[in-house]
């Protein structure tokens, strides 16, 4: 697994949710696919920096906070507005 640098912007979660989406992949599973694994790489490096097995130099203030933070917002994300959903015009008598 790839080591995440919490302190950088990180879209890539979004952009390949977005694409799965637009490729055919229903919301709910390109959402919990993409961001139920971000949640779980951070919730790897919390645990790692939290650790008192860990080997090496223990966290500052600062990664311990925006590693805490970054994990719990990764799966607090909504996406509002299906794409599969349309309006039924026929209902609305155009």
């Amino acid at each position: 697994m790839q080591a995440i640098n919490v302190s950088d912007p990180q879209i890539e979660t979004f952009r390949s949710s977005l694409a799965s989406i637009l490729t055919g992949t229903p919301v709910g599973h390109a959402m919990n696919e993409r961001f139920g694994a971000r949640y779980g790489e951070l919730s790897t490096l919390l645990l790692n920096l939290i650790s008192p097995t860990a080997t090496g130099r223990p966290p500052s203030d600062d990664e311990l906070v925006n590693a805490w933070i970054e994990r719990n917002d990764s799966q607090k994300y909504v996406l509002l507005g299906d794409p599969g959903v349309r309006i039924r015009l026929e209902i609305l008598g155009d």
